[in-house]
């Protein structure tokens, strides 16, 4: 009996959470935040952050500065091409993923010394 239930249990259509939202009206409420509370509350938020996660954020955007130093893609970033400002973006780059990849993830880490790898070869082509 007790698994004729069970099995009742299983063929009952699943019940579909909710995924509409409704306004919180707490916050609809309150006050617009001054812009002097906004930049506390986001040096705060800073202030916390973890120096590896800055760090990895740094390196995020070094690469995506070294492709656009690099012309790459040509027909969004050709304009912006600079070997010299590229190179530099790729050695810092290089230097961050060397100091902080023995404490990134494994697969992290890999990831960021294929991206200079790419970019050194790129680099290398266009000179």
């Amino acid at each position: 009996m007790a698994k004729k239930k069970a099995e009742d249990k299983d063929k009952a259509p699943k019940r579909q959470p909710d995924t509409s939202v409704e306004p919180d009206k707490t916050t609809a409420e309150q006050p617009e935040m001054s812009e002097e509370e906004a930049l506390r509350e986001l040096q705060d938020a800073i202030d916390r952050m973890p120096v590896r996660d800055m760090i990895v954020n740094m390196m995020m955007s070094l690469a995506s500065t070294a492709y656009k130093k690099l012309g790459l893609p040509e027909e969004t970033n050709g304009k912006h091409k600079d070997p010299t400002q590229a190179k530099q973006a790729i050695d810092a780059l290089d230097a961050l993923v060397n100091c902080i990849g023995p404490d990134m993830e494994p697969r992290d880490a890999e990831s960021f010394r294929q991206t200079v790898a790419n970019l050194k070869m790129a680099y290398v082509q266009q000179s």
